[in-house]
């Protein structure tokens, strides 16, 4: 039975809150959590995914964890957002390839903006010899990010713009700032959350907050073993500790959202298996996310009832789409989850039974968005990650690029390959393009395309219909 406990680890887990004696306040809360826990644990009132926000409210103030206070000095929940201070790193020593941190800071801006009830309160770029470092940055730059967080008090949480933050520097750096630390990972996952609809969907975004968690577990249980003196204690006479269970819960979780992953796998095998019954070519639309995807398809497909939204990661599930190749034969197009550079490649693996789909097309479609000021490293991105999973060779040497949203742009930027200029929203270039596709399509499937006339109604015309596909 799917809940939206699925997605609620993270409020028992890290459950953060900025609190009006600062660091020590916000230690003192997520090892609350952990007493409450192990309390309810003893008395069998507690599941894993079912903490009420209120009792764990009441329990602070009944045990003195927390100085009684009004409540504006607290962080707002997920569910009503955050104001952020977004922080880009320039490592000097690892200079980044066809992009800039600037161009980084805006796609980190565009993405949180995303999020329902999220807002940039400030931004800033600071240097750094290594994103590797406990703390990221040198006391300087600390100081100054510490600054503004105290100076703006509406600031709820912190956005450090690298792919993924250790167990250790997200401990170290939430325990400096008293606030939530979220990094790339972390940020997607939220969106992915909000936009999730389908079960599936949500299966994959519950996958992926696993290793993440993981990885951090440690140093929740760490940090609040110091402040309470017990850091090995066993709960409930089993002999197991906090950090055991809670280990192992992770990993019971794990186990059975791939099973049922794997179940919803099955489904979609014999979906495929009636399309190739069918002998229904088959077109994956992959692209950066954003880059106009489903718009394409729109174009492509004349389907009135794709309804295409101006946002990052607004579709999560494959999605097909029959449409028509100018040599009248019917056609599939798949919607697929869009890309984006610098996430961990377990974050990509938790969605790959989605991503299936696109290993067994027969053409792959890569719309660009070629008004993008970043458009050559996120053309490399999704280049890159298409090899990462293992897409064939014959179909990463044969793939039909797009440039779309050539209505946004004065003049059309030279590129060293063959790409097919559209206009999405217009229709412009759209027959090309889909002679451009028939054509790919006949080469991969070694189909041809034949004209000849037979009577209607005889048996000729009867035979076709019965052994070919008109």
């Amino acid at each position: 039975m799917m809940t939206n406990s699925v997605f609620n680890f993270s409020l028992r887990l890290f459950r953060m809150y900025r609190c009006a004696n600062g660091t020590e306040g916000y230690i003192k809360r997520l090892c609350a959590s952990k007493t409450l826990w192990q309390r309810n644990l003893q008395t069998g009132a507690f599941r894993f995914d079912q903490e009420d926000p209120s009792e764990l409210d009441a329990y602070l103030q009944s045990s003195g964890y927390v100085d009684r206070q009004p409540s504006s000095t607290q962080l707002n929940g997920p569910a009503s957002g955050h104001n952020l201070i977004i922080v880009q790193p320039r490592a000097k020593k690892q200079p980044l390839k066809n992009t800039t941190n600037e161009l980084q800071l805006a796609e980190a801006v565009a993405l949180t903006e995303t999020l329902t009830g999220w807002k940039v309160l400030t931004k800033m770029l600071l240097n750094t010899t290594s994103v590797r470092k406990k703390l990221v940055f040198g006391k300087g730059n600390l100081e100054r990010i510490r600054d503004e967080i105290h100076t703006n008090t509406k600031i709820s949480a912190l956005f450090l713009n690298i792919d993924i933050l250790t167990g250790l520097q997200h401990a170290e750096l939430a325990a400096y700032f008293g606030i939530p630390v979220y990094d790339r990972y972390t940020i997607v996952l939220n969106i992915f959350r909000q936009h999730a609809r389908t079960k599936e969907a949500k299966l994959q975004v519950a996958l992926a907050e696993i290793p993440y968690y993981k990885a951090r577990i440690y140093h929740l249980h760490k940090a609040c073993g110091q402040h309470e003196g017990a850091t090995g204690h066993s709960i409930g006479g089993s002999g197991e500790t906090y950090y055991a269970r809670r280990r192992r819960l992770l990993v019971e979780r794990e186990a059975s959202l791939r099973r049922q992953l794997e179940d919803l796998r099955s489904h979609r095998q014999l979906l495929r298996q009636k399309r190739v019954k069918h002998e229904l070519p088959v077109v994956a639309v992959v692209g950066y996310t954003n880059a106009g995807k489903t718009s394409l398809i729109k174009q492509l497909t004349d389907d009135n009832g794709l309804e295409p939204l101006n946002q990052l990661f607004a579709t999560l599930d494959v999605t097909v789409h029959a449409g028509r190749l100018p040599s009248a034969k019917t056609a599939l197009f798949l919607d697929t989850v869009g890309f984006i550079s610098n996430i961990p490649t377990t974050l990509v693996a938790s969605f790959m039974s989605t991503l299936e789909d696109i290993l067994l097309a027969d053409v792959i479609v890569h719309v660009q968005d070629l008004s993008h000021p970043d458009r050559i490293a996120q053309r490399e991105n999704v280049l890159q990650t298409l090899s990462e999973i293992n897409v064939p060779q014959q179909l990463l040497n044969s793939i039909v690029e797009v440039g779309n949203k050539v209505d946004l742009i004065s003049e059309v930027p030279e590129v060293d390959f063959n790409i097919n200029l559209v206009s999405s929203t217009l229709g412009t270039g759209i027959r090309d393009l889909s002679l451009a596709i028939e054509e790919q399509l006949i080469e991969n499937t070694g189909r041809k395309v034949v004209q000849f006339r037979v009577p209607t109604g005889g048996p000729e015309y009867a035979w076709l219909y019965k052994e070919g596909t008109i």
